[in-house]
């Protein structure tokens, strides 16, 4: 019995010994100033020891397993943070609705939201958060470094917006785009229509807010689990259908809707007070 329990010992310990190298991940060699103090591996089961009332979101979206690195370097603490999604589309989804108010962008990386405390970005199957704890010049440079070596090592593909939504947007405001899938997905990155979906589940929805002084306009496309999801999700929008058509509008209390059929379970739907069509 003991030697069963040890040798289940030994494999634990080879499996966390060999789990980093699923990810790009920072090593001492990469710090001479530097130490790694903890280096833990959570999966799907034990992420909730991890993130207490966060994991949700990321089991919503596809998550496969996280590589948490507590990083010290001249006194000072950064907390890295690998979290391996099943893909590269569902990775830049975590992305966009963790990040706010970001800063600056930055030309490392496509996908990147910069502030005073922390650096994210969406690389390939990775959403990769980068935290330190006084938000200073020294900090906010080094975690950008720490990126930078962790950018060095990865061999993922960048994720790449679908041609559908390039067309669709403004390029100067693609960062502010958003990738929603499910309730948690609405409530973390577009709560403003978590009433609109409230009734629907297993959707997935691309966002794109745009907004000026005056006016704002939020556009979408919008994927359901059924063609049924679909026509149901239009009348809850008041836009009435009119048989044999592929395009539905209604403007009411100065708030133009629009709805635009790509197939029977897909559709862009647009909202805005300009007054101006948006999907004609």
């Amino acid at each position: 019995m003991i030697k069963k329990y040890l040798l289940v010992l030994i494999l634990t310990s080879i499996v966390f010994a060999q789990a980093p190298k699923d990810f790009p991940a920072i090593t001492l060699s990469d710090i001479p100033d530097g130490k790694i103090e903890r280096e833990e591996i959570y999966d799907g089961n034990s992420l909730w020891g991890f993130i207490d009332g966060g994991a949700d979101v990321y089991l919503e979206y596809g998550f496969d397993k996280l590589l948490f690195q507590d990083v010290k370097w001249k006194g000072e603490s950064f907390r890295v943070e690998f979290y391996k999604m099943i893909d590269e589309e569902t990775a830049f989804g975590i992305f966009t609705v963790s990040i706010h108010k970001c800063a600056k962008n930055d030309t490392l990386t496509k996908w990147i939201c910069i502030t005073p405390f922390q650096v994210q970005a969406a690389v390939g199957k990775f959403y990769i958060s980068i935290a330190n704890e006084k938000g200073n010049k020294l900090t906010g440079k080094f975690s950008v470094e720490l990126l930078q070596i962790i950018l060095s090592k990865q061999k993922e593909k960048l994720f790449a917006l679908p041609d559908q939504i390039v067309r669709l947007t403004d390029l100067k405001n693609i960062n502010k785009v958003k990738f929603i899938k499910g309730d948690l997905g609405m409530q973390n990155g577009f709560p403003e229509w978590q009433d609109l979906f409230s009734n629907f589940k297993n959707y997935s929805i691309y966002i794109l807010p745009s907004d000026s002084d005056k006016y704002y306009t939020n556009l979408a496309k919008v994927s359901f689990q059924s063609a049924q999801d679909a026509y149901s999700f239009i009348t809850s929008t008041g836009i009435e259908i009119k048989n044999s058509q592929k395009y539905y509008s209604t403007n009411k209390n100065n708030l133009l809707k629009e709805i635009k059929l790509l197939s029977d379970k897909e559709l862009y739907y647009s909202e805005t007070n300009s007054g101006k069509p948006v999907l004609e």
